[in-house]
């Protein structure tokens, strides 16, 4: 179960790291062929979801990794509070 929590842990930063990135790409304006930075980021959150679903399926990639991460420990906290209900110190000594 702890593995499972880091690898969870691992992909929603990694989710983090991509939204970052598009959002960085999206940001980008050509004006008279010259690039540069807007740092408005409704601009680019406008162009990010007009131009496809990507984010909506990061989202949606997100949703699930955090599920599966509250799901990991929850069932790894029922393990814990079994194991020290049942822990008998006079047996363990």
């Amino acid at each position: 179960m702890v593995e499972r929590i880091a690898i969870c842990a691992w992909r929603l930063r990694r989710v983090y790291r991509i939204e970052t990135q598009l959002f960085g790409r999206y940001r980008t304006e050509w004006i008279n062929g010259v690039a540069s930075i807007s740092n408005e980021i409704d601009v680019a959150f406008f162009r990010l979801t007009a131009t496809n679903n990507t984010l909506a399926k990061l989202t949606r990639y997100e949703r699930h990794i955090d599920g599966s991460l509250r799901f990991t420990f929850s069932a790894l906290e029922d393990c814990q509070s079994k194991r020290v209900a049942s822990y008998n110190p006079v047996t363990h000594l």
